[in-house]
């Protein structure tokens, strides 16, 4: 999958122990104070030099928010519009809305910069899905931020759990090796208070945007956001492939996360570098696993939503009509790559 750019100052957070956007926190003061940095403020990693020259964080889907890692709209993508095709006056495809959900990794560091873009946008509420536990361990690391006329919203998919990705992998070794369908399935069961609370501002007339953030912007976050974008009727392959992008919106502190979270070493014992990868992977082939989980076990977006969530048919409808823009272009095929726009 391809995009495009010029990576945004990714600044996550940290503390002791550290989830993979902790580490990176910690590691990225440390060299700030220590002047690792290059032209444009951002820690000089190789990583990051490959990433400039692959990556266009100033283009769809990607918002370049300073200070805030991960930042991208999750409309654009395509849809196929039952009953509406050209005999019926329509074209028969669509997108996922665009300007209406935004996604992140935390944002305690944003800049005043990063808040005028935040603002631009029209977001109205910043929904947290992170944990009370979670927020107390990491403290003045990852305090509350405020924007001017953006609500922050307390959504915690658990509230009284840690679930960053360290804690996940602590509490499923499974986590460790790659395979998430346990703590994803956790996360689902667990979910219904927190997701409600999305789904019920999208079902408003004329909802505005809104931002979804959790630690990394990984797992809490990229599970509700393919939901989102499953009810919308975009391909499994390509909500796989948008999960995937985490990775590049990460990209930048990848190599300090890594060689921060191998210094925990009861946590990575027997696995090194390797579990350190595992836990900040976002695979296609993860959130494949995760749609069967969902049909399989939970009848699918629509049977989450009413039997889980506890919205009726009409509400869901009315859902899927909000997380759809009919007869527009989709910005992405289905392989999530960018296609021109005429």
């Amino acid at each position: 999958m391809t995009e495009n750019t010029e990576p945004t100052r990714i600044l996550p957070t940290s503390t002791s122990p550290p989830s993979a956007a902790e580490a990176a926190a910690a590691l990225v003061d440390e060299n700030l104070r220590s002047g690792a940095t290059g032209a444009t403020g951002a820690v000089t990693t190789s990583a990051a030099t490959v990433a400039s020259t692959t990556t266009d964080f100033t283009k769809p889907p990607w918002v370049a928010v300073p200070g805030v890692a991960n930042f991208r709209d999750v409309g654009g993508y395509p849809i196929r519009i039952a009953g509406a095709g050209e005999s019926e006056g329509g074209s028969g495809i669509g997108r996922s809305r665009r300007n209406l959900i935004y996604r992140s990794a935390e944002p305690s560091r944003i800049t005043p910069e990063g808040k005028i873009i935040i603002q631009e946008l029209g977001i109205r509420k910043m929904y947290d899905l992170r944990s009370e536990a979670e927020l107390g361990r990491l403290g003045d690391m990852a305090k509350v931020i405020e924007v001017e006329g953006v609500e922050r919203v307390f959504a915690p998919v658990i509230r009284n759990e840690d679930y960053s990705p360290q804690a996940l992998a602590k509490r499923y070794e499974q986590y460790m090796t790659g395979n998430l369908q346990s703590a994803y399935r956790s996360i689902i069961k667990s979910s219904a208070t927190s997701y409600r609370q999305i789904f019920r501002h999208l079902l408003q007339p004329s909802p505005p945007p809104i931002l979804i953030h959790c630690t990394a912007g990984k797992d809490r976050t990229g599970i509700l956001v393919a939901l989102v974008l499953l009810l919308a009727g975009v391909p499994d392959g390509t909500i796989a492939r948008e999960y995937e992008l985490t990775a590049k919106g990460l990209v930048e502190v990848k190599e300090m996360i890594i060689n921060y979270l191998m210094k925990d070493e009861k946590s990575m014992a027997g696995g090194g570098r390797e579990r350190a990868e595992n836990m900040l992977s976002s695979r296609s082939n993860t959130m494949i696993q995760f749609l069967d989980i969902l049909r399989s076990e939970f009848g699918g977006v629509e049977g989450y939503l009413k039997d889980i969530c506890g919205f009726s048919d009409e509400e869901v409808e009315r859902l899927r009509e909000a997380v759809v823009e009919k007869d527009e272009k989709p910005l992405f095929d289905e392989e999530g790559e960018p296609v021109p726009l005429l």
